[in-house]
């Protein structure tokens, strides 16, 4: 059976960080490992005049624990639930679905309400966890340690100085791992230089840190004094990012939106590919072309330059129309 955990306050504002910046409902759900129809829910509830706002649906989630645990105000229920679960031994479901099928609607009360009585402080004082057929002392999910190997020597996105977050200043890139099948096989490395848009894909069979890294070191060594820095999530294909010689900087957990450049190339990318990539490998002439493609193409945010041209015009370079 599955069990639905709530959303955290944190996963909040995740998906309202997400949706400012124009993220689809299904690019959040797969972030947070979610499903579509958690975060269409979430989005549908926690929203005031059609924007979702996260410490507003907290709030109202808040208040809908409050509201449960008013139910036990009703003596009668309240003794019925005791009597069940200390001298009957049911199971709060049992007790919630005898309640559905036999009282009045006065008296109801669901599963969940009943176990956040037996651990709230009544009935902890009581010791009614000792009448349950698990009987935890304190209820809550289980943790597991995480498998992710932890990335030695991380800066975090908040420590990024402010001429990287405002554009103002050549050589800070972000990159990504773009997986183009379920298999092993063929995946990209993707590049943007933030300030001038312009993109690198590197063909890529092996999703280990010390090849991903490698080969973003030999691109990078030969921009010369152009890179300064760059911006990854918390994959552990970049845990060897020590490596570089520029300064690296990690996203906040579960949000890859906050490189948000290269996760627009990525989107751009896949409407370029054949619709065969998945299960077939691409050409490396085919990766030129796209990257070509991309680095070619005018932008609304360049004013209307190219990457190329933007690129060029750092060094004073006369553009052509």
């Amino acid at each position: 059976m599955t069990h639905y955990n709530r959303l955290s306050f944190e996963e909040r504002k995740n998906i309202s960080n997400a949706l400012d910046l124009g993220f689809s409902i299904s690019f959040i759900a797969r972030q947070l490992k979610r499903s579509k129809s958690t975060i269409s829910r979430e989005v549908a509830k926690g929203s005031v005049d059609g924007r979702y706002l996260a410490i507003y649906s907290e709030d109202r989630f808040l208040a809908g624990l409050s509201r449960n645990k008013k139910l036990f105000a009703n003596e009668d229920l309240r003794s019925f639930v005791i009597d069940k679960l200390v001298n009957c031994r049911w199971s709060p479901a049992a007790i919630a679905g005898r309640l559905k099928l036999f009282s009045n609607p006065g008296l109801k009360a669901s599963y969940e309400t009943i176990y956040k009585f037996v651990y709230d402080q009544e009935g902890l004082a009581m010791n009614l966890p000792h009448y349950l057929r698990r009987k935890k002392k304190v209820r809550g999910p289980t943790r597991h340690k995480s498998k992710r190997n932890t990335i030695i020597g991380l800066q975090s996105i908040s420590t990024r100085p402010e001429c990287i977050n405002d554009r103002s200043e050549y050589g800070h890139f972000e990159a990504d791992l773009l997986i183009l099948s379920l298999s092993k096989g063929t995946n990209l490395i993707t590049m943007v230089e933030r300030k001038s848009r312009v993109s690198k894909i590197i063909r890529n069979r092996n999703k280990s840190s010390s090849p991903v890294i490698g080969k973003i070191d030999a691109h990078l060594k030969t921009l010369g004094n152009l890179f300064k820095s760059m911006t990854f999530d918390r994959g552990k294909e970049f845990a060897k990012h020590h490596i570089l010689s520029g300064d690296t900087f990690f996203c906040n957990p579960h949000s890859p939106w906050q490189k948000g450049a290269v996760e627009n190339l990525n989107g751009r990318i896949r409407a370029l590919l054949p619709k065969n990539s998945s299960v077939r490998p691409i050409s490396q002439e085919y990766i030129d072309w796209v990257e070509n493609i991309i680095n070619n193409t005018p932008l609304k945010v360049l004013g209307y330059l190219t990457p190329l041209e933007s690129l060029a015009s750092r060094n004073g370079v006369a553009l052509d129309v």
